[in-house]
């Protein structure tokens, strides 16, 4: 058993140990976040975060996060209990199924009880609308620099992304806007657009239990930073884009998983499509 201040020294260690074996910055990220969401739910019962707690953890991710979330968050923390030494209760525990079940993006009428819950904060409501208008992965969102920022072409350049490769999104004029005047009052004019601890960015793991706290406020169950993702690619097929374009904004390497994002868009577009060609409707007499 850790405690928590033990817990943060042996974490930082482990992204030493990653980054030494060459893993790429989204992947150290992501792991990070897994082992944040973690000791948080250990904290949340009033417990230093250990390996018993783990089994219990997995089990209530399920229903919160999509299945591959669930999957990539098992392997971040088996591998680091393995790192460790020591009780490894997950190395027990079967791999997590990958079932292939589409994400219900947000409505409109939620995105914005979303921005209502964080009218009193300007940097909450410049992340929320970063997210909205640019399908960004979190690890992205919370590493992006000044630099990063073309006002004139109104883009945003991410680097690293999965896969380590960069590319622009357009996030917007609203969205621009909020980062404007949220840089201009905190008076941010160099290094990280949203500064955390130490120095350092903002962590993923912290924009995710902000997502949490922000969709308890709104009343909107299910909420997490993912569903963003999804609801950018529902909302941009649904205005008639090109799928292809969807895989360059998103950062996907196959068109196929950009297909999966727009599965319940495609649904919708069906069950539209029934509604108007339906054959019983059509019966003469």
């Amino acid at each position: 058993m850790l405690r928590s201040q033990e817990w943060l020294r042996c974490t930082e260690r482990y992204r030493q140990y990653l980054q030494t074996l060459g893993r790429s910055p989204h992947t150290i990220e992501t792991t990070l976040s897994a082992l944040g969401n973690f000791a948080r739910f250990c904290r949340e019962r009033r417990r230093c975060p250990c390996p018993e707690l783990a089994p219990a953890w997995l089990a209530s991710l399920y229903g919160l996060y999509a299945r591959w979330t669930v999957r990539g968050y098992y392997f971040a923390l088996r591998s680091f209990l393995r790192w460790q030494g020591g009780a490894n209760p997950l190395a027990e525990i079967p791999v997590p199924h990958e079932r292939d079940v589409p994400i219900r993006p947000y409505s409109l009428f939620e995105l914005r009880r979303f921005l209502r819950a964080t009218r009193d904060s300007p940097r909450d409501t410049t992340l929320l609308l970063l997210l909205i208008g640019s399908g960004m992965r979190a690890s992205e969102l919370v590493a992006l620099s000044v630099g990063d920022v073309d006002w004139e072409a109104g883009t945003l350049l991410i680097r690293n992304g999965k896969g380590g490769k960069n590319r622009r999104v357009a996030p917007g004029e609203r969205a621009l806007g909020a980062l404007r005047a949220y840089l201009t009052a905190e008076r941010i004019r160099r290094g990280w657009l949203f500064p955390g601890l130490n120095g350092g960015h903002l962590r993923a793991d912290s924009l995710y239990h902000l997502v949490e706290r922000l969709g308890e406020r709104a009343g909107i169950s299910g909420a997490n930073v993912h569903r963003f993702r999804h609801t950018f690619a529902h909302e941009f097929l649904a205005a008639g884009a090109d799928v292809g374009d969807l895989q360059q904004l998103l950062g996907h390497s196959t068109i196929a998983m950009s297909l999966r994002y727009g599965r319940y868009f495609a649904a919708d577009r069906a069950l539209e499509a029934s509604r108007k060609y339906n054959p019983a409707d059509r019966l003469v007499g």
